[in-house]
């Protein structure tokens, strides 16, 4: 079996899924997943009206950024890469980028009351393309499976929480009996 270094863009796909996921499982714990340190910070201050200081605490440390989900998958598939090869080649500087080339976008517009006057405003949400997401968090995991601990890191636990959720948008998966 063999194993390469995945691509910056493919992990900016990974993340995007997990984004449009919220977050993954892992060890029974959600770890949420938002785009930037503002998103961040608003998520933490959210937790501020519903848990005690020590438990902020805990649950700040599952808020993910995009840059840091991102760096901590391209660690682990340089790890595995390093485990076949015997090498030791450092993972590079991280940032995550929105992959807008392999998105697919919808304006929906709404209404809102200003004063006595409608005024209308278009949303626009990106997704990415459901096909392309599965494929490359097939080709991830194959890539990244080459360590030790590898079914044991949230690396592999993103991949799962991505299987799930592609699976349970498959046309006929809703009305498919849960055991045959």
């Amino acid at each position: 079996m063999s194993a390469w270094i995945v691509s910056r863009v493919h992990i900016d796909v990974l993340v995007r899924g997990v984004i449009e996921e919220g977050g993954f499982y892992h060890r029974g714990k959600w770890f949420k997943v938002v785009e930037d340190e503002a998103a961040r910070a608003e998520s933490l201050e959210h937790l501020k009206s519903f848990y005690t200081e020590a438990r902020r605490e805990q649950e700040a440390r599952r808020i993910m950024t995009a840059t840091d989900l991102g760096k901590m998958l391209w660690s682990e598939n340089h790890k595995s890469v390093n485990a076949r090869y015997g090498e030791r080649t450092r993972t590079p500087e991280y940032w995550y980028i929105e992959p807008k080339k392999y998105m697919t976008y919808t304006d929906e517009k709404y209404s809102r009351l200003e004063g006595n006057t409608w005024v209308e405003y278009i949303k626009r949400e990106g997704h990415i393309d459901r096909g392309l997401l599965a494929t490359q968090a097939s080709c991830y995991d194959y890539q990244t499976c080459e360590h030790d601990t590898y079914y044991a890191s949230r690396a592999f636990s993103v991949v799962l929480a991505l299987g799930k959720s592609l699976l349970h948008k498959v046309e006929g998966s809703k009305e498919a009996p849960w055991g045959v």
